[in-house]
């Protein structure tokens, strides 16, 4: 059932998410969301290029923001990899996101000087209670 949707016959109050972000504050939840998923997909797409595909799908289940139970010792016993290799790999990915982070942050300031103040800003603004 909708929760737009009036029902016929009924008297209750219709029911209303509660969501105390300014309009500024959604809008600017959304923008560093799809930041990091463009991040994310450009970082995706290098590892494809590499047909280096699923390495890259179980590298992801580390990063930030994602849920795993697994280990790396468990990840490097599921590709059949020293675990040490696995630890470089991620080393190795986290960089790249960096890196790529940045350029995609280039894209959105006028000169390079703003980068490091739009970073700061965009973990500010990712560490805002959603709510």
């Amino acid at each position: 059932m909708s929760l737009d949707e009036e029902v016929p016959g009924e008297d209750r109050p219709r029911i209303e998410l509660a969501d105390h972000r300014t309009a500024d504050q959604a809008y600017e939840f959304s923008w560093a969301l799809a930041l990091l998923s463009q991040v994310r997909a450009r970082l995706e797409s290098e590892y494809r290029d590499a047909d280096n595909l699923q390495r890259f799908a179980l590298l992801e289940s580390f990063l930030p923001g994602q849920e795993t139970e697994l280990t790396y010792a468990q990840a490097a016993v599921q590709v059949g990899v020293a675990e040490g290799t696995i630890k470089s790999d991620m080393y190795r990915l986290k960089r790249r996101y960096r890196e790529l982070l940045r350029e995609e942050v280039a894209h959105t300031v006028t000169c390079p000087a703003e980068i490091e103040e739009e970073l700061r800003h965009l973990v500010t603004i990712l560490s805002r209670p959603q709510s």
